[in-house]
C-alpha cells in the first residue's frame, strides 16, 4: 500500500474513533486564503491541529497529491536561495475533514480527531521531511511594490570571510575581540540598536558583509536604503515584519539601515516619525512584539544623534570606523600586494584602489 492510500485509509478509520488524548490547539499559522477550505470544511465542529518543523519537500508533496491541492502558491520570481520556479505554500485535502498546510519550513495537519492529526504528520514526516541544507549567505532588500512591502533576496559571496588576523589588519588590533562580542550580542539579544559610524570608504559596508556571512545559518538580514526609510512609517510596516516573523520563526532578524543619519538625528518636523518608530522598535512595546535588531551606518559621528537612541539598554553596540595612519595602511597594502599612494592617512577604499580619493566619495547604495 503506498503512502497516499495508507494515509487516506487511516483517516477514514480514525475519524470516528474514540480517544482520550487532549484536544490539540487550533491556530491559524498562514494567510487566510490558504486556510479557507479548512474553515469551510470544519465550520464550528471539532477540529484538531498538529504541526512539525521542516524543512519539507514541498515540490514532492505537490506532485504526490496533485489531484488534491485546494490552495497553492507557486512563484516564478528569481530567488537568490531557490532560483526561479518553486512551490511556496500548499493546502492539501486528504479527506473530508483532513487537511495539510505546508511551506518549506512548517507543516500542519487539521483533522477531526487528535490521533489522526498526529499520525498524519508522522507519516508525512517519514517521506517528505528533507535533511537540513546549508544556508547560502544572502540579505533581503526591502522594497515597496504594488502598494505593499516586499523583499528580494541578494546572494553574497562567502569566499571572502576574514579570519581574526585579517580583521585586525583591516580594522585595527582591537577589532577581532569587538567583533566576537558583537556576534555574541546579536546571537543572544533579540532587539536593540547598533551604530557603525565613520567617513565614507572606511569599511562599514564591507564589515556588514562579513557579519552576514558569519551569521548566515542563524540570522536573516534585511537591507533598507536611505531612500526607502519612509517605509518605517508605512501603515503596512508592522504587518510586513509580523509576516516575516511567522515565515522565518527560527531566524534572528536584523534590519540594516545604511546612511541613516536622517532617521537618527535629533527629532525635527521632517524625521520625527522615523526617530519615534526606531525608539519603539529597539526598546518599546513594539520591539517586544517584532524582536528586531537594528544596525545603522552613518557618516557623521554618533554624538550627533538623538540622545534617546543612544541611552544604555537601547544602544547595544557602537563602533567607529576611521581612516588608517600610514604605518597601519602599509601593513595592509603589503598583505594585499597593492601599492600605497602618498599620504598620511587612508581609507580602506583608497588602499584597495591604490590611489587617494580626489573628492569626497559617493558610495552606491547597498551591498553590490
Amino acid at each position: 500500500m503506498n503512502l497516499k492510500t495508507d494515509i487516506l485509509k487511516t483517516s477514514r478509520h480514525a475519524r470516528d474513533a474514540n480517544t482520550e488524548q487532549a484536544r490539540l490547539a487550533y491556530e491559524t499559522s498562514s494567510r487566510t486564503w490558504v486556510l479557507e477550505p479548512v474553515r469551510a470544511a470544519f465550520g464550528p465542529g471539532p477540529q484538531h491541529y498538529c504541526a512539525a518543523d521542516g524543512p519539507w519537500d514541498v515540490k514532492r508533496l505537490a506532485e504526490t497529491f496533485s489531484d488534491q491541492l485546494e490552495r497553492t502558491w507557486y512563484s516564478l520570481r528569481e530567488d537568490a536561495e531557490r532560483g526561479s520556479g518553486y512551490w511556496c505554500e500548499l493546502c492539501i485535502r486528504l479527506g473530508e475533514r483532513l487537511f495539510v498546510r505546508v511551506d518549506e519550513d512548517n507543516l500542519a495537519v487539521y483533522a477531526s480527531d487528535p490521533r489522526t492529526a498526529v499520525e498524519t504528520v508522522e507519516r508525512l514526516a517519514r517521506t517528505f521531511r528533507k535533511a537540513a541544507e546549508p544556508r547560502l549567505p544572502t540579505f533581503q532588500i526591502v522594497k515597496q511594490s504594488a502598494g505593499s512591502i516586499d523583499t528580494e533576496a541578494v546572494r553574497i559571496g562567502d569566499d571572502a570571510l576574514l579570519d581574526s588576523a585579517a580583521l585586525a589588519l583591516h580594522y585595527g588590533e582591537d577589532f577581532p575581540a569587538w567583533h566576537e562580542a558583537f556576534v555574541d550580542t546579536l546571537s543572544t539579544r533579540h532587539r536593540g540598536l547598533s551604530v557603525l559610524d565613520g567617513p565614507p570608504g572606511t569599511g562599514k559596508t564591507s564589515y556588514l558583509r562579513q557579519l552576514m556571512v558569519r551569521l548566515k545559518d542563524t540570522h536573516r538580514f534585511y537591507f533598507l536604503a536611505a531612500a526607502n526609510l519612509r517605509l518605517l512609517r508605512d501603515a503596512e510596516f508592522v504587518d510586513f515584519w509580523s509576516s516575516e516573523r511567522r515565515l522565518h520563526e527560527d531566524a534572528s532578524m536584523v534590519v540594516i539601515l545604511e546612511d541613516s543619519e536622517n532617521a537618527l538625528m535629533p527629532r525635527r518636523s521632517d524625521n520625527r516619525e522615523e526617530v519615534s518608530l526606531l525608539l519603539s522598535i529597539t526598546d518599546g512595546i513594539l520591539g517586544e512584539f517584532l524582536r528586531l535588531q537594528v544596525i545603522c551606518t552613518i557618516n557623521c559621528q554618533a554624538r550627533e544623534l538623538d540622545p534617546a537612541l543612544l541611552r544604555p539598554g537601547r544602544l547595544v553596540a557602537h563602533r567607529h570606523f576611521g581612516r588608517m595612519n600610514r604605518a597601519r595602511a602599509e601593513r595592509l597594502a603589503v598583505s594585499l600586494g597593492r601599492p600605497l599612494p602618498a599620504g598620511d592617512d587612508f581609507s580602506l577604499a583608497e588602499i584597495f584602489r591604490g590611489e587617494r580619493a580626489a573628492t569626497p566619495e559617493k558610495r552606491t547604495i547597498g551591498f553590490g
